[in-house]
């Protein structure tokens, strides 16, 4: 159920990456970046490349439509269920 419940919210999110030529994660990356009250993101890497990756992820610039639909897309989802 849970992998369901995050392929759905992914697929919401998928159109915003595909628009920006940029990953899933790079585009959750610059949503929480642009959160009120957010002025910096903790994430890991499993190379230097993968880091060098995600740190790029901090220019990418989503309209406010984009990270609308992302809120919206996150609060429908509410989390795991059963954890």
């Amino acid at each position: 159920e849970n992998r369901q419940r995050v392929a759905d919210l992914l697929a919401k999110v998928q159109p915003i990456a595909d628009a920006h030529s940029a990953r899933l994660e790079h585009v959750m990356l610059a949503w929480t970046l642009a959160r009120r009250g957010c002025s910096h993101v903790l994430v890991g890497g499993r190379n230097a490349e993968q880091a060098a990756a995600n740190a790029n992820a901090g220019s990418l610039s989503l309209e406010d439509d984009e990270l609308s639909i992302v809120t919206t897309a996150v609060d429908e989802f509410g989390g795991l269920r059963g954890v």
